[in-house]
């Protein structure tokens, strides 16, 4: 028999879990690029596989497939550009991974077919075990030095899983994940709906609600320690919580004054701020990224709308005026730009928008039913749930709408994701 109150904290691996990402719409022109595989030394296997698999599911690169290579070079001095110039390649990566002891070494070098010069030489080490963090790292300085972006394949990604949904034996899970899905391992699994995971500014700690009693409440997780904290349960509503910048604040939605407001806690002394009072629905708000502003939902000018304001509460400005339900908004890290969820024909999509006056949305995403956008740490990418076939699945789209991913699960339905921020690693990157 199921316990009223489910908790169980388990930390259980899925290691052979991952998104079956599908590439719905891309650029024209994808940048061309050939990994080598990886010369390998000591008992270690290859990771050329998966830096492949990390710039292609980026949806701007072009990887060749490596059967198709008329040669294997290890280093830039064994290069033949002639038969990188036959298949059209640009940029080749090439190097060694080597075992010794219980650290991985991975050597490597990214080099430009068409100046012929070898454009980053650089070595990034790492713990014996940590085969998947080192590819993702050097993945991640690849993207870096050809776009010009930071790479965001180390980064990890939040997301509620649901089992035998819509049955008297739904299970809900808080998941934990590589972005690509891989390494996936269960943080919280209850008989009680989860909902709106999010992360501190440093990556340490989650925030979330959860209906553990059948009653909503705020709880922070933190990561290392494994230890569970309720910070608000008052009477009524206790919703949407959004980390502040330096991560010492809390803001949520609670109505424990009677109605639906936004209010800021001091996660230290747990004291709290009401920052609106209006007689409508204010929702889902999130931080400006420099910690004076927060933009959030209200019904106040009729329909759902955005609205920025300051931590005085004072004179609340709106954001958004095309159409009539626009929810759920996320500042890019610019903070001259705005993701959120934009009814357009019936149907709910994600858009992007200027922060400027008579701004017209940009719609970005291409299904019938489009939440729950976070943003991706270096503000290129965003990923949000939607309906496919009746299953909620995980999506991604570029902030220029030009390249569309699908990240759907076996494992159950799954939505609400929470893109994390830059991650302390644990490898390692120096300049050969």
């Amino acid at each position: 028999m199921k316990s009223l109150v489910s908790l169980l904290l388990v930390f259980v691996n899925m290691a052979a879990f991952a998104f079956e990402i599908t590439i719905d719409r891309g650029v024209d022109d994808l940048t061309r690029v050939a990994v080598i595989p990886f010369a390998t030394r000591g008992d270690v296997a290859d990771i050329s596989g998966i830096i492949v698999s990390d710039l292609y599911n980026s949806g701007q690169f072009d990887t060749i497939d490596q059967h198709s290579l008329l040669s294997l070079p290890t280093a830039p001095s064994d290069l033949a550009f002639r038969d990188f110039r036959i298949l059209q390649v640009e940029y080749v990566v090439m190097g060694e991974i080597i075992a010794i002891s219980d650290r991985l070494i991975a050597k490597f070098h990214l080099v430009d077919i068409h100046s012929e010069q070898v454009i980053t030489s650089a070595e990034v080490q790492g713990p014996g075990n940590g085969l998947r963090d080192v590819a993702h790292h050097v993945a991640d300085h690849v993207y870096q030095e050809i776009t010009g972006v930071p790479g965001v394949f180390s980064t990890k990604v939040l997301y509620v899983l649901i089992k035998n949904r819509a049955t008297p034996d739904a299970e809900y899970w808080l998941m934990e994940a590589d972005w690509d899905g891989f390494r996936a391992k269960g943080l919280v699994q209850s008989y009680q709906p989860l909902l709106s995971p999010t992360w501190s500014p440093d990556g340490t700690r989650v925030a979330f609600v959860w209906f553990e009693t059948k009653e909503a409440a705020v709880y922070v997780l933190e990561r290392g320690t494994k230890n569970l904290e309720k910070v608000a349960d008052y009477e009524g509503i206790n919703s949407a919580p959004a980390f502040s910048p330096d991560g010492k604040k809390l803001v949520m939605t609670l109505s424990r004054d009677g109605n639906a407001e936004i209010y800021v806690m001091t996660l230290e002394t747990r004291t709290l701020k009401r920052i609106t009072e209006h007689r409508a629905i204010d929702t889902e708000a999130e931080w400006s990224y420099d910690g004076e502003k927060l933009i959030f939902a209200s019904d106040r000018s009729g329909s759902p709308q955005i609205y920025e304001v300051g931590l005085d509460g004072l004179a609340a400005k709106r954001l958004t005026f095309e159409g009539n339900y626009n929810t759920r908004p996320r500042m890019l890290p610019d903070g001259e730009h705005i993701v959120f969820v934009h009814r357009w024909q019936g149907e709910y999509h994600i858009a992007w928008q200027q922060l400027a006056p008579n701004a017209i949305p940009n719609i970005l995403t291409s299904k019938v039913l489009d939440e729950s956008p976070s943003l991706a740490p270096n503000g290129s990418m965003l990923m949000y749930s939607t309906r496919v076939q009746d299953e909620s699945i995980l999506a991604a789209v570029s902030i220029d709408g030009k390249v569309e991913l699908r990240l759907p699960s076996e494992q159950g339905s799954v939505q609400e994701p929470a893109w994390s921020p830059f991650l302390k690693r644990i490898t390692e990157l120096r300049e050969l």
